[in-house]
């Protein structure tokens, strides 16, 4: 083995190349641990949690989105697994630059394993590829490093949510589920800010509801509000930096937080014993580039 390659799975990889396992999630109520999931593919085993595929229409996409990259020196390689069974695959090994969670590179690929129902593997990262969905749903945790967790009971939120530390700078925790919908919440001091995000169509980033969740105020009263920078997610797959407006209703405690949550884990819709404001409407106003 040569001492820029590096040994995944069987396979020689050279050390700037990620590599990825694409599969494609049985339609049960089965859980889906990857690294579970991972270990039976090493082993020639196809976990309950998947179920076998016509691997040819993948393969010819990727072909295609390949091409584009290979003038500029980007190899992207692939293999059936088992092999020589593309009509009925357990998954595809992929190598090829190291796939981003935003910007038109993800938005290529993620179109790709979104039109045939894909997920897969991040092998280096031993996660979920980023821009892919878990089997039931994952939870992220942004401390000083990112923490995920998948498929995880309404009953597993309380533990999650006390762990977010309101003194950290990055005290976030983003829940999402099998069709891309998410909440989050920051932790600030004295309570948390929480969003609940819908995408109509979960391959498309460009098209997005966002709500930002408050207590709800007596008739005829106002809450003071005041302008922090914000995130947006723009029309080209990348974070743009904006200023928008906070309420001071919009600061949560624990309990409510929880509810909010534990309602997304149950597939309820957004509860109404809250103040919702819709963040997407004021983006529009603001006419962003």
């Amino acid at each position: 083995m040569k001492s820029d390659q590096i040994n995944h799975g069987g396979h020689h990889v050279p050390a700037s190349v990620a590599s990825y396992y694409l599969w494609k999630w049985a339609e049960n109520d089965l859980s889906g641990p990857p690294d579970e999931v991972f270990a039976d593919l090493l082993r020639g085993k196809l976990h309950p949690a998947l179920q076998a595929f016509d691997a040819r229409p993948v393969l010819r996409n990727l072909q295609t989105a390949a091409e584009p990259h290979q003038p500029r020196g980007e190899e992207w390689h692939w293999e059936v697994l088992p092999h020589g069974q593309s009509e009925s695959a357990h998954a595809i090994f992929l190598q090829c630059q190291a796939i981003p969670n935003l910007g038109v590179y993800c938005r290529d690929f993620a179109t790709i394993a979104y039109r045939w129902a894909m997920s897969g593997y991040d092998e280096q990262r031993g996660i979920i590829i980023d821009c892919l969905l878990a089997k039931k749903n994952s939870f992220s945790l942004w401390e000083l490093d990112e923490e995920t967790k998948y498929d995880i009971a309404a009953a597993d939120l309380p533990g999650l949510l006390s762990r977010l530390n309101s003194n950290q700078y990055n005290a976030v925790g983003r829940f999402w589920n099998h069709v891309n919908h998410n909440v989050s919440c920051i932790a600030r001091p004295g309570g948390f800010e929480v969003e609940w995000r819908i995408f109509p169509n979960p391959a498309d980033l460009t098209k997005w509801d966002q709500w930002r969740a408050g207590t709800k105020l007596p008739p005829g009263k106002k809450s003071r509000s005041w302008t922090v920078r914000e995130e947006w997610v723009g029309d080209d797959w990348n974070w743009h930096m904006i200023r928008a407006r906070k309420f001071e209703n919009e600061l949560l405690p624990f309990k409510d937080t929880l509810e909010i949550f534990c309602a997304f884990a149950r597939n309820e819709p957004r509860p109404a014993q809250f103040q919702w404001r819709s963040l997407r409407e004021e983006f529009e106003k603001m006419k962003l580039p």
